[in-house]
């Protein structure tokens, strides 16, 4: 079941396929920082220098940020 426009060929699940994308995009952009922010909170529990777990994280989210902005370009 396919509409013809132009010499393509649409799916019924285009739409779907769409909001799937974004969705992957909205989790990939808050999820993943949330998690890292997650882990180094759970890790400064179980260590006793909290100052090199809190430069960890911040390397870590500083890192996710430059990824972000390099895979954007």
């Amino acid at each position: 079941m396919g509409l013809y426009t132009s010499g393509m060929t649409l799916s019924p699940f285009a739409p779907l396929h769409r909001d799937l994308e974004v969705v992957m995009e909205i989790t990939e952009d808050w999820a993943v920082p949330a998690l890292v922010v997650l882990l180094g909170l759970l890790a400064c529990l179980g260590r006793r220098d909290l100052g090199v777990t809190g430069r960890r994280v911040a390397g870590l989210l500083i890192l996710i940020t430059v990824i972000e902005l390099l895979a954007w370009l």
